[in-house]
């Protein structure tokens, strides 16, 4: 009996061992030692992540109980309304003044006319004779309102505005008078600025 046997077939041929026993076990050590070093150093971080945050938690404590204590020596301000009408009126005070020292401030030739309008009916003062309202607009124009108790005073006293530097330039548009009782008469008087 003849056999002939093929040495080629792989079932005959010696295999290769890629990975042997041995080099399995060194390499499952190795990763076994891989992983302990990192679990290793994964709990050392995590210790040390704990203990700050420890630390940071007594710090919270502490602020925590400090602001307790300040919110208790200080609190929080409420608004007083007194305080707050205060403010009120003297922010309308202060838009009064600004707006006083717009027309009549340095360089202001409005504030010029206005002084002068003002300083004419100063000197054309007369006795038993009171202006009750004086308006003047931004054109010069002038309205005058008062009381006398002597109506013979009246033409005088308007004779004597005109000679007034600040009221030379006034042209009067109308007089109106209204008699009160037996002596006290009202009047109202009414101009123009000069340049009319």
């Amino acid at each position: 009996m003849n056999q002939q046997i093929n040495l080629y077939q792989p079932i005959l041929r010696r295999e290769a061992k890629v990975f042997s026993s041995r080099a399995m076990l060194l390499g499952l050590l190795l990763v076994a030692l891989g992983l302990l070093a990192l679990s290793a150093v994964v709990e050392w971080r995590l210790r040390v992540q704990e203990a700050e945050l420890a630390e940071l938690e007594a710090q919270r404590q502490g602020l925590q109980q400090r602001l307790t204590v300040l919110e208790v020596r200080f609190p929080e301000p409420r608004r007083d309304p007194a305080l707050e009408r205060q403010v009120a009126a003297g922010e309308e005070e202060l838009r009064r003044k600004r707006r006083f020292l717009e027309v009549f401030g340095a360089g202001s030739q409005a504030g010029a006319d206005y002084a002068a309008v003002l300083d004419g009916l100063a000197r054309a003062a007369e006795d038993d004779l009171w202006l009750t309202r004086i308006v003047l607009d931004g054109r010069g124009a002038a309205s005058l309102q008062g009381l006398t108790l002597d109506a013979a005073r009246l033409p005088l006293w308007m004779e004597r505005l005109g000679e007034q530097p600040g009221l030379a330039e006034q042209r009067f548009q109308g007089l109106r008078v209204e008699r009160l009782d037996e002596r006290a008469l009202r009047f109202e008087l009414e101009a123009a600025g000069g340049d009319q």
